[in-house]
């Protein structure tokens, strides 16, 4: 455990020392990337033996956002066996989707994906998995003038835009990394869009990556650092780099810890999960240097999903560390 916090804290660290602001879509709810990273890398869907749907939200904050989304793996086949229950095996292929509502200053958007993976077993443990995933989608996007500012209303007329996302990822018991491409066809800047449209959809890039550190294996605890690290183009074509570092705490299948989403605030997130359902919830506060307070800013997200086929699952998830 030791050597693992020798080479995973620097990269941690590091991450901490430039952060900042993303424009993918959707870009709100935030907490999405913590609750359903699928949504950015379609390779992540059916990377857990159960099929689950959740529904996200924004219950305060400054944008409207809410996320529906869900994902499984297919059954490949179910074998009669002498125990009381049956024993079901899984096919290669995981299917899901989502479909969200994003609302900013002078833009709404709405959009729709379905997703499809395959899973390539690494280990005969059944542990290790390389998969690969494409996701459809279709965003349509409608100006809307800013009640504060109605001096900016434009005459621009509304779009959709279809498009596609394409990922990579790599799953153990201990260890994970993905990276994933959205809006493959779309080209905004040679397309006349306004300067807000072609942030939004413009071709974005993810990597993400973490580790479990087991601190108890008897209690199941763990720690868990990553970090999301993701590329896109501004209005004016040039690219940025924008880095997310979380850290986790498990007990079991639930969890607290902190996701760093820009560098004026601060972020935390608890995750409750039984066997049939799990409800989570995410804040972020205002802060400055090592002060955190509350000036009427608070974005408050709430997660709720429920789980399908749990008991298909061989063993909890957490017995795989």
């Amino acid at each position: 455990m030791v050597k693992s916090i020798k080479y995973i804290l620097p990269l941690f660290l590091l991450s901490l020392s430039s952060v900042l602001y993303g424009q993918q879509v959707p870009y709100y709810a935030t907490s999405y990337r913590i609750f359903s990273p699928a949504v950015f890398n379609p390779a992540i869907t059916g990377s857990i033996d159960y099929a689950r749907i959740t529904f996200t939200a924004n219950v305060n904050g400054s944008h409207e956002a809410q996320i529906l989304n869900g994902d499984g793996r297919l059954l490949k086949s179910k074998n009669k066996r002498w125990q009381a229950t049956d024993v079901v095996s899984y096919s290669n292929f995981g299917v899901g989707g989502y479909a969200f509502h994003d609302q900013g200053d002078s833009l709404i958007n709405f959009g729709a994906a379905a997703s499809f993976s395959y899973h390539i077993p690494i280990t005969q443990d059944g542990l290790s998995f390389l998969s690969v995933g494409l996701s459809g989608k279709g965003i349509y996007s409608k100006h809307i003038t800013n009640a504060e500012h109605p001096d900016t209303a434009t005459n621009h007329k509304d779009i959709f835009t279809p498009d596609l996302d394409f990922g990579l990822y790599f799953y153990s018991a201990h260890f994970y990394a993905g990276i994933s491409t959205t809006n493959i066809l779309s080209n905004p800047q040679n397309s006349g869009f306004p300067p807000e449209l072609i942030n939004t959809l413009s071709r974005q890039y993810f990597l993400t990556t973490g580790y479990k550190i087991i601190l108890s294996r008897r209690r199941a605890i763990l720690l868990e650092p990553s970090i999301l690290m993701n590329i896109g183009l501004s209005s004016t074509g040039q690219s940025s780099l924008h880095y997310h570092p979380a850290l986790k705490l498990y007990y079991k299948n639930s969890y607290i810890g902190s996701y760093l989403n820009n560098l004026d605030n601060m972020s935390f997130f608890l995750h409750v999960q039984t066997p049939w359902f799990y409800v989570g919830t995410y804040v972020e506060f205002p802060w400055s240097g090592d002060i955190i307070w509350y000036n009427g800013n608070l974005n408050l997200e709430l997660s709720i999903g429920i789980i399908l086929g749990r008991k298909h699952a061989q063993v909890p998830v957490y017995k795989y560390w």
